[in-house]
């Protein structure tokens, strides 16, 4: 029989007692319900995993819940046809991964009032696509403060430009989410004032 040296007794008592209270750890965490559960947004790692793929991994790791963000190889977009979105929908269901919504690249601070225009209709057709697979919401961003725009005019454009998408969210019974993002509209002070000059009938704006 071999007599183990102290230092290693200590090493394997510790090693020991640290995996019974990890395991106790475990067992109280799953007694109690979880206040918050992990999600995950397609950018970087899962920009290029295809939805199965997406699913696949969230199960398998515990993800809750996905944003997919456009552009990306999950394929999850407004030109998806009834037929492909009553696919996708069965697809999150059948995997046990809720479907979030979408983030979109829709911004509203260019002072090209046609390209606002896109963005807005871009984002009512976000919703439709988040209202048909039963999501919760639509993300959109302003992007910067344009050159040579007064800072105050770039800023109520956006906040009118978000009250058209609330409404639109709104009609579809989902949430439109506001990304922090930008230089200058990354802005705490800035970002209040484009969130609060929205008057949304039913929806929700909120930052993030």
């Amino acid at each position: 029989m071999i007599t183990p040296s102290r230092r290693q007794f200590l090493a394997t008592a510790a090693t020991t007692a640290t995996t019974a209270m990890g395991g106790f750890a475990w067992a109280d965490a799953q007694a109690k319900p979880l206040k918050f559960k992990l999600g995950l947004v397609t950018y970087n790692t899962a920009a290029k995993w295809d939805l199965p793929t997406v699913l696949k991994v969230c199960k398998e790791v515990g993800i809750a819940a996905v944003e997919c963000r456009t552009t990306h190889a999950h394929g999850v977009e407004p030109s998806l046809s009834a037929d492909a979105r009553k696919d996708v929908k069965k697809q999150f269901a059948d995997s046990g991964i809720v479907f979030w919504g979408c983030g979109s690249v829709c911004e509203f601070h260019s002072p090209d009032p046609k390209v606002v225009a896109k963005h807005i209709e871009d984002c009512k057709r976000f919703c439709d696509l988040v209202k048909d697979l039963g999501g919760r919401g639509v993300k959109v961003r302003p992007n910067g403060l344009p050159k040579d725009v007064p800072i105050e005019k770039t800023l109520e454009q956006i906040g009118r430009s978000l009250q058209i998408c609330g409404n639109a969210a709104a009609d579809a019974g989902i949430e439109i989410c506001v990304e922090v993002h930008g230089p200058g509209t990354s802005l705490p002070a800035h970002a209040k004032t484009y969130t609060s000059a929205c008057f949304v009938r039913t929806t929700t704006i909120a930052t993030r």
